[in-house]
Protein backbone atom coordinates (compact mmCIF):
# COMPACT_ATOMS: atom_id res chain seq x y z
CA UNK A 1 0.00 0.00 0.00
CA UNK A 2 1.20 3.55 -0.56
CA UNK A 3 2.77 5.09 2.50
CA UNK A 4 2.55 8.76 3.46
CA UNK A 5 5.67 10.89 3.53
CA UNK A 6 7.13 12.28 6.75
CA UNK A 7 4.62 15.15 6.44
CA UNK A 8 1.68 12.69 6.37
CA UNK A 9 0.95 13.43 2.70
CA UNK A 10 0.18 10.69 0.17
CA UNK A 11 1.97 11.73 -3.00
CA UNK A 12 0.71 8.69 -4.90
CA UNK A 13 -2.39 6.51 -4.94
CA UNK A 14 -0.46 3.59 -6.42
CA UNK A 15 1.61 0.77 -5.03
CA UNK A 16 4.19 -1.39 -6.76
CA UNK A 17 3.10 -4.93 -7.49
CA UNK A 18 4.83 -7.77 -9.25
CA UNK A 19 3.31 -6.62 -12.58
CA UNK A 20 3.92 -2.91 -12.18
CA UNK A 21 1.99 -0.14 -10.42
CA UNK A 22 -1.53 -0.76 -9.14
CA UNK A 23 -4.06 1.93 -8.32
CA UNK A 24 -5.52 1.83 -4.82
CA UNK A 25 -9.24 2.29 -5.48
CA UNK A 26 -10.62 2.24 -1.92
CA UNK A 27 -9.71 4.56 0.92
CA UNK A 28 -11.00 4.65 4.49
CA UNK A 29 -11.86 7.95 6.15
CA UNK A 30 -9.88 8.02 9.43
CA UNK A 31 -10.46 11.62 10.50
CA UNK A 32 -12.25 11.37 13.90
CA UNK A 33 -13.63 14.93 13.67
CA UNK A 34 -17.36 14.66 14.51
CA UNK A 35 -18.00 17.50 12.02
CA UNK A 36 -16.75 15.25 9.20
CA UNK A 37 -14.17 15.54 6.45
CA UNK A 38 -14.95 17.84 3.53
CA UNK A 39 -14.99 16.54 -0.02
CA UNK A 40 -14.55 19.67 -2.15
CA UNK A 41 -15.46 20.62 -5.70
CA UNK A 42 -12.80 20.43 -8.39
CA UNK A 43 -13.17 24.01 -9.54
CA UNK A 44 -13.83 26.33 -6.58
CA UNK A 45 -13.13 23.96 -3.65
CA UNK A 46 -16.54 24.50 -2.06
CA UNK A 47 -17.58 21.68 0.23
CA UNK A 48 -19.89 19.29 -1.64
CA UNK A 49 -20.13 16.50 0.92
CA UNK A 50 -19.05 15.59 4.44
CA UNK A 51 -17.46 12.21 4.95
CA UNK A 52 -17.69 10.50 8.33
CA UNK A 53 -15.12 8.46 10.21
CA UNK A 54 -15.24 4.90 8.83
CA UNK A 55 -16.65 5.81 5.40
CA UNK A 56 -15.19 3.69 2.61
CA UNK A 57 -14.75 5.82 -0.50
CA UNK A 58 -13.74 5.02 -4.08
CA UNK A 59 -11.25 7.01 -6.10
CA UNK A 60 -11.96 8.50 -9.49
CA UNK A 61 -9.38 8.11 -12.24
CA UNK A 62 -10.80 9.47 -15.48
CA UNK A 63 -9.75 8.01 -18.79
CA UNK A 64 -8.21 11.27 -20.04
CA UNK A 65 -4.71 10.04 -19.25
CA UNK A 66 -4.81 10.61 -15.51
CA UNK A 67 -2.97 7.59 -14.18
CA UNK A 68 -3.76 7.96 -10.51
CA UNK A 69 -6.20 9.62 -8.17
CA UNK A 70 -3.69 11.89 -6.40
CA UNK A 71 -3.63 15.34 -7.96
CA UNK A 72 -1.77 18.47 -6.86
CA UNK A 73 -3.82 21.55 -6.09
CA UNK A 74 -1.96 24.56 -4.78
CA UNK A 75 1.11 22.36 -4.32
CA UNK A 76 -0.71 19.97 -1.97
CA UNK A 77 -1.88 16.42 -2.79
CA UNK A 78 -5.61 15.68 -2.99
CA UNK A 79 -7.50 12.48 -3.80
CA UNK A 80 -10.17 12.49 -6.50
CA UNK A 81 -13.21 10.68 -5.11
CA UNK A 82 -16.39 9.55 -6.85
CA UNK A 83 -19.38 9.73 -4.53
CA UNK A 84 -23.04 8.87 -5.10
CA UNK A 85 -25.18 11.98 -5.50
CA UNK A 86 -27.11 11.29 -2.28
CA UNK A 87 -23.90 12.33 -0.47
CA UNK A 88 -24.26 15.92 -1.66
CA UNK A 89 -24.35 18.52 1.08
CA UNK A 90 -27.64 20.15 2.00
CA UNK A 91 -26.40 23.35 0.36
CA UNK A 92 -25.84 21.62 -2.99
CA UNK A 93 -29.22 19.91 -2.79
CA UNK A 94 -30.91 23.25 -2.10
CA UNK A 95 -29.13 24.72 -5.12
CA UNK A 96 -30.69 21.93 -7.21
CA UNK A 97 -27.31 20.68 -8.37
CA UNK A 98 -27.65 18.71 -11.57
CA UNK A 99 -25.86 15.45 -10.82
CA UNK A 100 -26.90 12.10 -12.18
CA UNK A 101 -25.63 8.96 -10.47
CA UNK A 102 -22.42 10.33 -8.94
CA UNK A 103 -20.06 13.27 -8.72
CA UNK A 104 -16.33 13.83 -8.28
CA UNK A 105 -14.81 15.76 -5.42
CA UNK A 106 -11.46 16.17 -3.66
CA UNK A 107 -10.30 15.05 -0.21
CA UNK A 108 -6.91 15.94 1.23
CA UNK A 109 -4.49 13.08 0.57
CA UNK A 110 -3.14 13.09 4.10
CA UNK A 111 -2.91 10.30 6.69
CA UNK A 112 -4.85 12.50 9.13
CA UNK A 113 -7.92 12.11 6.89
CA UNK A 114 -7.66 8.91 4.80
CA UNK A 115 -5.90 5.54 4.69
CA UNK A 116 -5.51 3.18 1.72
CA UNK A 117 -7.41 -0.11 1.79
CA UNK A 118 -6.13 -3.31 0.23
CA UNK A 119 -8.78 -4.62 -2.20
CA UNK A 120 -7.83 -8.20 -1.30
CA UNK A 121 -8.90 -7.47 2.29
CA UNK A 122 -12.27 -6.25 1.03
CA UNK A 123 -12.78 -9.47 -0.93
CA UNK A 124 -11.95 -11.52 2.17
CA UNK A 125 -14.34 -9.44 4.27
CA UNK A 126 -17.09 -9.90 1.66
CA UNK A 127 -16.51 -13.67 1.54
CA UNK A 128 -16.75 -13.95 5.33
CA UNK A 129 -19.98 -11.96 5.24
CA UNK A 130 -21.49 -14.38 2.73
CA UNK A 131 -20.48 -17.35 4.89
CA UNK A 132 -22.21 -15.80 7.90
CA UNK A 133 -25.51 -15.44 6.00
CA UNK A 134 -25.87 -19.15 5.32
Amino acid sequence: MPLPGADGEFHSSQWSGNRGPYEVRHWLVVDPDPEGTHCRSLDDHQSLALLAYGDLVVTDTPERGLQQAVVKVGGRPWLRMRLPNWRLSDYQQRMNADFTASFVCLVRANARYVAPVNDADLLEFEAKGRQGRR
